[in-house]
């Protein structure tokens, strides 16, 4: 599968049993094409009594505004970390806006999980909804076991641990609510992602400038006139002659 769907799977098999066990927490798994070998599966194990499925939600709204906690099981991932920042700003939006800090007692005591879990991670936070997070989901975020804004599992026992922790407390629910919402005003404000936009792009034409003046010291030499600029920025760049087979394997 992909790693969004291998993520549920894995806490399905591994860690939710192990919740189960301990408190009868219900589990929404919403998102867009759901696999129906995955609801085969939640039957077959008679977990339909706890698990509800929503097939491509038009709004997620209702969803971080009824539950308790929000999960990114993640094993292994692709992409740019924290890119989450950079698309709130470029696509017009700061999802810090949607900040309302809810009352434990007014949601409904069930787990959340979403396909396309990492673009989602950002606003439930600024929802004030408290994430447990996988390891390698938390140091996407830059975030460590130390880390008041997140509960971080590192296995399928150390998971669960934190999810019905995090579910049973409401001095710690509290706690992860008020640090993941600082956090994300700290880090994905529409003025954070402006300023580091534009220190990446001051950075940018530094670079240029720098290289125009190499190149001009080239071109005295008697150099190909224009070289390192013009195939920097050209659109006929390299490109790979074979298939990726590692690549095509795994993504």
């Amino acid at each position: 599968m992909y790693y969004n769907g291998d993520a549920i799977w894995y806490f399905l098999k591994e860690t939710y049993p192990l919740i189960l066990k301990e408190a009868s927490i219900p589990l929404t798994i919403a998102g867009r094409k759901i696999p129906e070998k995955l609801v085969n599966y939640v039957k077959a194990k008679s977990l339909d009594k706890y698990v509800t499925f929503r097939e491509s939600p038009d709004d997620l709204d209702p969803l971080f505004e009824s539950h308790k906690i929000f999960i990114a099981p993640h094993l292994y991932g692709s992409g740019i970390q924290f890119k989450v920042s950079l698309f709130c700003f470029c696509w017009g939006y700061t999802i810090a806006v949607h900040i309302i800090l809810p009352d434990v007692l007014t949601l409904t005591p069930s787990i959340c999980y979403l396909f396309n879990t990492h673009a989602q991670l950002s606003e439930a936070l600024s929802y004030g909804i408290p994430s447990v997070m996988s390891k390698l989901s938390a140091e996407a975020f830059g975030l460590t076991l130390k880390s008041n804004v997140t509960c971080i599992g590192e296995d399928a026992e150390s998971f669960k641990t934190c999810v019905v922790s995090v579910h049973r407390n409401e001095k710690k629910w509290n706690k992860l609510r008020d640090g993941g919402v600082s956090f994300i005003q700290n880090t994905h404000s529409r003025l954070k992602v402006k300023g580091d936009l534009s220190r990446m792009i001051e950075l940018a034409q530094e670079m240029y400038k720098n290289m125009k003046a190499v190149e001009r010291a080239e071109d005295a030499k008697g150099g190909p006139p224009g070289f390192i600029t013009s195939n920097l920025f050209s659109e006929n760049l390299w490109i790979p002659q074979e298939p990726c087979s590692e690549g095509e394997d795994l993504y």
